[in-house]
Parts: C-alpha cells; structure tokens; sequence
C-alpha cells in the first residue's frame, strides 16, 4: 500500500499561543520601535531562547518577520488611502525614510511610490460602485 503524507501547512501564529502573544504585541506596538528583547519578555522568555523557538516555529528569524510584517501594514495603508509615504512609513513603525525604502523595496520588488501608483488604478468593487454612484457629481460647474 502506498502511503503518501499530505501534512496540512499550519499558520504558527495561530497555533502557537506564545506566538499568537507576539503576533498581538507587534500588532499593537507596529507603529513604534520593537526590539527582540522586549517582545521576549512580553512572552515571558529569555532572549536568546526567544530568538531559537521564533526561527524553530516559524522558520524565519524574527527581524525577517518585523520587517515583512511592517511593510505588509505598510502595503495596507498605500492600497486603501492616500497617504503620504512618510505617513505610510511613520506608521509602520519607521522614523528613518531610507530604512523604510530599503526594506519595502526588498519585500516588494518596488519602492513605495511605485507600489501606490500601482494601486491607483486598481479600485475595488466598493470604490467602483461609489464612483459609479457619485458620478453624476463630479464636475459641478459642468451640469446642466
């Protein structure tokens, strides 16, 4: 008979509960400095056995993880409103402009700018409707 093992991928941060406090704390903390050694006392580990068990679970180191998880806010917030960069940036938890650059353009591919201007032509169905809707308001000075 053959058996062929078909393991399901789980999320780790869903399954762990430590990691769900990280993923928590992060989020909550996103828009400040986060250094490793806090986020491992805010699970209540050392920080060395926090760095191990965060790459052991999830197969990245948790630096790797900050950054992708700021940029991926970072994303977010380019694609449903039209912020400033140095908002986006600000919020996403970096003060320094050529930091944030860098590490977007890493995970993306492309700088921010690019990234927003990618996404201006692409409304959602909400967006479409609400302009379909508004249409008729759009230039007042043109109505007959």
């Amino acid at each position: 008979m053959n058996s062929t093992n078909h393991s399901m991928q789980i999320d780790p941060f869903e399954y762990y509960p430590r990691l769900r406090r990280v993923k928590a704390y992060v989020e909550d903390h996103l828009h400040a400095p986060i250094r490793l050694g806090e986020v491992a006392e805010a699970v209540g580990l050392s920080r060395t056995y926090f760095s191990k068990y965060f790459s052991e679970k999830t197969g990245s180191n948790f630096s790797d993880w900050l950054i992708k998880t700021r940029v991926h806010k970072a994303k977010e917030m380019l694609e449903e409103q039209d912020f400033s960069i140095a908002h986006v940036a600000s919020s996403s938890g970096y003060q320094d402009m050529r930091t944030f650059e860098r590490n977007f353009k890493r995970v993306t591919g492309m700088t921010a700018m690019q990234y927003k201007k990618s996404c201006r032509g692409r409304l959602t169905g909400a967006h479409q409707a609400l302009h379909q809707g508004l249409g008729y308001i759009r230039n007042p000075l043109t109505a007959v």
